[in-house]
């Protein structure tokens, strides 16, 4: 039970701190939208998502160059016996179900 409570704690403070990144080149609308610990929380993967997908790489280096302010700031008040090691990574899903809604409508006849 403890550790669903720190697996909650660790994602929101993901979240809120992701969400108050103050850097042009991070869209307002980027989401976490999973992450996955490692046993012990000594490694996160974090994906993230955006409507601004042609940027992905932009974002990712903007990421990827604030993920330990990030971290940081997000576990300053949190127990943890290390500081886990954090990726991000682009998390495509939302882009494929759209692919996959274009497809299927293109195929269905129109009434």
């Amino acid at each position: 039970m403890k550790q669903l409570s720190i697996f909650k704690s660790i994602k929101a403070s993901l979240a809120r701190e992701i969400s108050q990144l103050d850097d042009p080149r991070i869209p307002p609308d980027l989401t976490l939208t999973k992450i996955d610990f490692s046993r012990g929380y000594g490694k996160l993967d974090v994906y993230i998502s955006s409507s601004s997908s042609k940027k992905k790489k932009t974002i990712m280096h903007t990421m990827n160059i604030a993920k330990r302010r990030i971290i940081s700031r997000a576990l300053s008040g949190l127990r943890l016996r290390k500081i886990p090691k954090l990726d991000f990574f682009w998390d495509d899903t939302v882009e494929k179900a759209f692919k996959i809604n274009e497809i299927l409508n293109k195929s269905l006849p129109n009434d």
